[in-house]
């Protein structure tokens, strides 16, 4: 009985991916292409970022190939790699917003059924509670408004 190979630190083979590692060329020759004097600290920050997530976002991309068009030098890579890249990249974009709607529905019916019955009767105790919760913005229950039809059919029976 044999046991399978130990890991030997390579990733396994995947005929559709090759060992080159093209943005990692680019990021040697922009390390060697750089003036001495330079503050590449920027690039070398980048670069770690690479190393460690595996990957750059668009913006780092489009920095990276401003840097690279900074360079006096001819790069052995065509720059048109790093543009098709950054056009592959998603583009990451916020939906607008919905138009804003108000917190609470204007309830003008009841409103004006309530404003009849403090004409006829200014210390009805329900009516006024019934407006001071409109008056609040709080929305009327289905019990609520039947009771505020109850107490003007009252109130104009009365009168009549």
């Amino acid at each position: 009985m044999t046991m399978p190979p130990a890991f030997n630190g390579k990733p396994p083979n995947n005929p559709r991916k090759s060992d080159y590692d093209f943005l990692n060329g680019v990021f040697e020759w922009v390390f060697y292409s750089l003036p001495p004097r330079t503050d590449n600290s920027f690039i070398r920050n980048m670069y770690e970022f690479y190393k460690t997530r595996g990957g750059l976002s668009r913006k780092q991309l489009t920095a990276l190939l401003h840097t690279i068009n900074a360079i006096d030098a001819k790069p052995p890579f065509s720059t048109a790699t790093i543009e098709a890249i950054i056009k592959k990249k998603a583009i990451k974009t916020k939906a607008p917003l919905p138009p804003p709607t108000p917190l609470y529905q204007d309830d003008a019916e009841s409103k004006g059924k309530l404003e009849k019955i403090l004409a006829m009767a200014p210390a009805h105790k329900a009516a006024l509670l019934y407006m001071n919760k409109l008056k609040l913005h709080q929305q009327l229950t289905a019990a609520d408004k039947e009771s505020i039809d109850n107490f003007l059919a009252l109130l104009t029976k009365r009168k009549d």
